[in-house]
């Protein structure tokens, strides 16, 4: 496996205790360690059951370079199981001067390490 899956991989579980650390329904916007976190509910994919919220948070760290979107499903104020398959990275942007989207990722990780309990 190459190093970038290995840290995309990563990511995909830490942003699962991020939002479980600073997130919820009840929590639209914030600020987290040079972070803004925006939060904009979408709609359900299916399979999702109809009490389910989506939610599609958006981070964006313009000190660091990058920003990212993922998507998580709330259920009674508890992200819904799996969460491998209801809260995903959807996208990555370079914001600043990172030479690939690997070093985007690696960013991110650097990031998300600091601020995931």
């Amino acid at each position: 496996m190459s190093a970038i899956y290995t840290i995309r991989n990563a990511n995909a579980l830490m942003v699962q205790h991020f939002a479980l650390s600073y997130l919820s329904p009840a929590a639209p916007a914030s600020t987290i360690e040079g972070a803004s976190i925006s939060t904009r509910r979408i709609g359900n994919r299916t399979s999702v059951p109809s009490n389910a919220v989506t939610l599609s948070h958006l981070v964006e760290h313009p000190e660091l370079g990058f920003s990212f979107r993922f998507r998580a499903v709330w259920q009674d104020g508890k992200l819904l199981r799996p969460t491998a398959t209801h809260v995903v990275i959807e996208q990555e942007w370079n914001e600043g001067d990172h030479g690939s989207p690997a070093a985007v990722s690696a960013a991110i990780n650097d990031w998300l390490q600091a601020v995931t309990p």
